[in-house]
């Protein structure tokens, strides 16, 4: 699966990989990858970091430790879970996490839980980003996540996948990051390209490029990119500038 001889037409430029994974996923995704494949993919198509997360956060800062030129983590709580909100400022503190990654949709709430509230708290007082998974009934449409970007607007939140595979859910997103300027669209697992363009127009400084390994491979992902209409200009800011500010 991890093949690393695929050619593209990318390699003059530099990119950071907002959202992906170190991690094993059973059924129904069935894929895993490990740090060393990991590695190799960022190495054979110019990625120069990444930002990963799993719900085992524990793994994540030894990877990130192991490889901090690399990959940089992010905490993954649980807001259902109160020893998960708890343990936010420790990640964030100890182990220089520099983000939140929310999902509704695994961990089953709703962006407007007062829970989430506390978590959004924290991130704001460390001025970190937060990434929030979008495009699944019930709990992660992209109002809602407005909802959520409206009531903390210092927050740089991430709508990942940018509304993922329903067309008028990618085009509630872009319309959403139009009228709210801490909303950042994530390209991974969307599957119209021109949408990425679309994208741009509207919010040129807040559109990141993301793989969502291990369930794509970059190859697929950079190619939506590189034909989603961009000039070369754009395709600097999507691929690399626009996610340094989240660093």
């Amino acid at each position: 699966m991890w093949r690393t001889d695929i050619k593209l037409n990318a390699d003059k430029f530099r990119k950071i990989d907002a959202h992906s994974h170190i991690q094993v996923l059973g059924y129904p995704f069935n894929v895993s990858i490990t740090p060393e494949e990991f590695l190799s993919l960022m190495e054979a198509y110019n990625i120069e970091i990444a930002i990963i997360s799993d719900v085992n956060n524990d793994n994540i800062a030894k990877i990130v430790k192991e490889y901090p030129d690399k990959l940089v983590g992010i905490y993954w709580p649980n807001p259902r879970d109160e020893k998960s909100i708890n343990e936010t400022e420790k990640f964030l503190e100890k182990y220089e996490f520099r983000g939140i990654k929310l999902h509704p949709l695994l961990n089953m709430f709703s962006p407007s839980d007062p829970r989430v509230e506390k978590i959004m708290k924290i991130a704001e007082e460390f001025n970190v980003h937060v990434q929030i998974h979008s495009g699944h009934p019930p709990t992660s449409l992209p109002w809602q996540i407005e909802e959520l970007a409206r009531k903390f607007p210092e927050v740089k939140i991430v709508m990942v996948h940018m509304g993922h595979g329903n067309a008028y859910y990618i085009q509630g997103a872009i319309e959403i990051a139009g009228r709210n300027e801490n909303i950042y669209l994530e390209t991974s697992g969307m599957p119209m390209p021109s949408k990425i363009a679309e994208a741009y127009e509207v919010a040129p400084r807040r559109v990141v490029f993301g793989i969502d390994l291990p369930c794509h491979h970059p190859v697929v992902e950079i190619a939506k990119v590189l034909i989603s209409g961009l000039n070369e200009k754009g395709m600097k800011r999507v691929f690399y500038e626009n996610a340094k500010v989240l660093l």
